[in-house]
């Protein structure tokens, strides 16, 4: 869905489309510097600019920035999600989980993972703490990540879809 902008725009046009993967890079490595600031607390400009340089040059992240993978996009939205859970906006986390999950199916993992964390975490804390407040945001952006993928399993079931996936070995042929 991402990538689409830049080639609507810019129809088979792969600058256009390598430069929106560098824009979203950037943006990424934006919402890191300021995780390291904010959540983390790193006060020394130095160590938090080296920290920032050598987390967007380490090669998973640097050499992704303009080679095509899927892989790359579920990263990138799984560090927009954490992003917007440090801010409190969690109707953009719940986006960008989404995002990170439809895109490739280790994105899935990822967030589940990092929100099933989440909920425990909060849970015991909680538990320990006896705080009378019982909502845990976390705990409705896994149910709206669910929800989503409900959806996409009864749109493929109830149009008689298939994917590559689902078609390994069998010999059927396209409703289109």
């Amino acid at each position: 869905m991402v990538l689409s902008i830049s080639e609507f725009l810019f129809p088979n046009n792969l600058s256009a489309m390598e430069m929106e993967q560098v824009i979203l890079s950037v943006i990424a490595i934006f919402c890191i510097y300021k995780l390291l600031k904010n959540k983390w607390h790193i006060e020394d400009n130095i160590f938090l600019f080296l920290s920032t340089l050598l987390i967007s040059f380490i090669p998973a992240f640097y050499s992704y920035t303009v080679a095509m993978n899927p892989f790359y996009y579920a990263f990138i939205f799984f560090v927009y999600m954490i992003y917007a859970e440090f801010c409190q906006k969690y109707f953009l986390m719940a986006l960008f989980a989404i995002l990170a999950t439809q895109t490739v199916e280790p994105g899935a993992l990822m967030v589940g993972a990092y929100l099933l964390a989440k909920i425990v975490i909060d849970l015991i804390t909680k538990f320990k703490s006896k705080n009378k407040d019982s909502r845990i945001p976390q705990f409705y952006v896994a149910i709206v990540m669910v929800s989503s993928y409900a959806f996409w399993i009864l749109l493929h079931a109830s149009a008689k879809v298939t994917t590559w996936s689902m078609s390994i070995g069998t010999n059927t042929e396209s409703d289109f």
